[in-house]
């Protein structure tokens, strides 16, 4: 597995020689790591990484595009959030699923509900309890995604 995930990065690394081709980069890499995690559907980092990876092909200067005009999820964020969801269900304090929820849903709608931002909320617990008072700044500051936010 560890061979097949180096491989999958080093579709960014071979291609990545200008800020115009990344994109065709981040997409081959996304096409790698989803075609590893079907042949690894329960393999918890392989499902982090492949979610990540179309999240980041969502990602330019302007910020995130994980909803569309109307605040409806891309089929690239249904995706990736289904393979966060099962990845939680597994693993429920697995820091970069925990991370990469938060992310995910943030620009989502304000408050509590099953399509909130706040639906993140346990993870942001997760991973405070996990990495409060570590040098782990990022995943501590994670909470501060939704709570100063939406909820």
């Amino acid at each position: 597995m560890l061979r097949s995930l180096v491989g999958s990065e080093m579709c960014i690394r071979d291609r990545y020689t200008s800020f115009d081709n990344q994109s065709t980069s981040y997409q081959a890499y996304k096409d790698r790591l989803l075609d590893l995690q079907k042949q690894l559907p329960h393999d918890d980092e392989v499902a982090a990484f492949a979610a990540e990876a179309l999240m980041v092909i969502q990602c330019d200067g302007a910020g995130y595009h994980f909803y569309d005009g109307e605040g409806m999820p891309t089929a690239e964020t249904r995706l990736g959030s289904e393979l966060l969801q099962g990845v939680l269900a597994r693993t429920p304090s697995h820091p970069m699923a925990e991370h990469l929820w938060i992310h995910i849903t943030e620009p989502s709608a304000s408050g509590m509900g099953p399509e909130s931002a706040g639906r993140a909320a346990a993870a942001a617990d997760g991973l405070l309890a996990q990495f409060n008072g570590t040098d782990s700044q990022h995943l501590t500051h994670m909470p501060g995604h939704l709570s100063l936010i939406h909820i």
